[in-house]
């Protein structure tokens, strides 16, 4: 089960680097944490599951173990370079990723298939729009998503899932979108595009409130 966890956060790593590298943008550790969790809570949107275990909450935001050894993993094939290490004032090791020649190869190879062509939408989503409200604002989206900001204020370790649970998630903010965007349509379904265009303004005008930030966390490095 470690095995395949690992596996799943892979193909994540692979998705998340790729779609920000259609930017020029490196991933810091924690940007990938957090890339991925935006990745995991738009999987229903663009049908395509997260694994059944992931992210929880942590100090620094949602943390999953298997996406620090996934990128480990592909470092070590050479598919992912990194670059820029160095200790920050935490006593953490800093560093930002970057796909080689041949994890692009290999990404390109994954998008092949139907299934992990939709993950990779909706990673290519999540970049254009974090692209236009800006990189260092990352944390701040994702500090703002709705389950996170519910299971953050009973403590750490709780268990997330943006995409599947009800209540406050991601899943109830996507539904109501959806009523809001079909209501006096008939027949008429929204696309991927609008939901998450409407999904990260609410993010964006949510953190700009100034009351999504967790407890802590002003100490986190952006990367």
């Amino acid at each position: 089960m470690r095995a395949v966890r690992i596996a799943l956060r892979m193909r994540d790593v692979g998705v998340a680097l790729a779609s920000a590298g259609v930017f020029n943008q490196p991933l810091g550790k924690l940007q990938l944490q957090k890339y991925i969790y935006l990745l995991d809570a738009l999987g229903g949107v663009f049908e395509t599951l997260a694994p059944s275990e992931g992210h929880r909450t942590y100090l620094h935001g949602p943390y999953d173990w298997a996406i620090q050894d996934a990128v480990d993993s592909l470092s070590f094939r050479g598919l992912v370079r990194i670059e820029a290490v160095k200790r920050h004032g935490g006593g953490g090791v800093m560093a930002r990723y970057r796909l080689t020649g041949d994890g692009n190869y290999w990404v390109d190879s994954l998008r092949q298939t139907e299934l992990l062509s939709r993950r990779f939408r909706a990673g290519d989503a999540i970049a254009r729009r974090v692209e236009r409200i800006g990189w260092t604002r990352l944390r701040e989206l994702v500090y703002a998503e709705p389950t996170f900001v519910e299971r953050a204020s009973v403590g750490y370790g709780q268990e997330l899932s943006p995409a599947t649970a009800f209540d406050a998630s991601t899943r109830e903010l996507v539904s109501v979108i959806c009523e809001a965007l079909e209501a006096g349509w008939s027949d008429f379904r929204v696309s991927e595009d609008a939901i998450a265009d409407v999904f990260f303004r609410y993010l964006d005008a949510y953190s700009r409130r100034g009351t999504s930030t967790p407890k802590g966390a002003e100490l986190e490095p952006h990367n």
